[in-house]
């Protein structure tokens, strides 16, 4: 029975890193493999997707994914929904491995903007809609417990 009672509270996911031949990092699950090259990449005519590429895809995504579910669980439609996530990165440099560049480099700040139409009477209505949806965001909900993270919402007319 307390297996069961922890399966209701709790749900496990394992994810294994290896490294490759070429400096790559493959992570695998059960379900599939992906590939990654680089922390972090300040080419812009780079294709490669890098680490710090697939954390704001993560976010952006379940925020967005979060809203549309908590709409659709509300029976509202959500029209026009777009999301808008901008990194800032501190100490740059030290990731390039530029010498006299010590400093721990990190993610300074991240600060979301979410645009959508609602179809809801009032303003204050729109933000209690949008700050109930967003918790339902299991990556903003670990992320919001740091003060480097701003979230934001705009409603579209």
């Amino acid at each position: 029975m307390s297996d069961r009672i922890d399966e209701a509270n709790f749900y496990n996911v394992s994810y294994r890193g290896i490294t490759g031949e070429h400096d790559e990092v493959k992570v695998l699950t059960d379900k599939f493999e992906v590939t990654v090259n680089k922390g972090m990449s300040f080419d812009i005519e780079s294709n490669e997707i890098t680490s710090v590429d697939h954390f704001a895809s993560a976010l952006i995504s379940d925020l967005m994914l979060a809203f549309k579910n908590y709409a659709k669980y509300r029976s509202i439609d959500i029209d026009n929904l777009e999301g808008l996530a901008k990194f800032k990165i501190a100490a740059p440099l030290s990731l390039l491995m530029v010498e006299g560049y010590t400093q721990e480099p990190n993610i300074a700040s991240i600060e979301i903007t979410l645009y959508l139409y609602l179809d809801v009477a009032t303003h204050e209505e729109f933000l209690s809609f949008c700050q109930k949806a967003v918790s339902y965001s299991l990556i903003f909900n670990l992320l919001k417990r740091t003060d480097r993270i701003l979230i934001s919402f705009k409603q579209v007319f």
